[in-house]
């Protein structure tokens, strides 16, 4: 049985539970993204890779981030 501490954590924090997306709804615990403009960077040029049929590497990505 949760105890009044634990309800009264997840009410005060209840927006995040209510705009979890879809397809985070089976994962166990939320990832919060510390750098977002470089994940959606990476995550572009992971994309235009795929799209070119090209294989990526560990180094291929660190030149293409320096």
């Amino acid at each position: 049985m949760p105890v009044q501490g634990t309800i009264s954590a997840i009410l005060r924090d209840r927006h995040v539970y209510l705009h979890v997306m879809d397809h985070d709804l089976k994962s166990k615990r939320a990832q919060v993204l510390a750098f977002l403009a470089s994940d959606e960077a990476l995550a572009n040029r992971v994309l235009q890779c795929q799209a070119k049929r090209v294989v990526l590497s560990g180094d291929l990505l660190k030149a293409r981030a320096k």
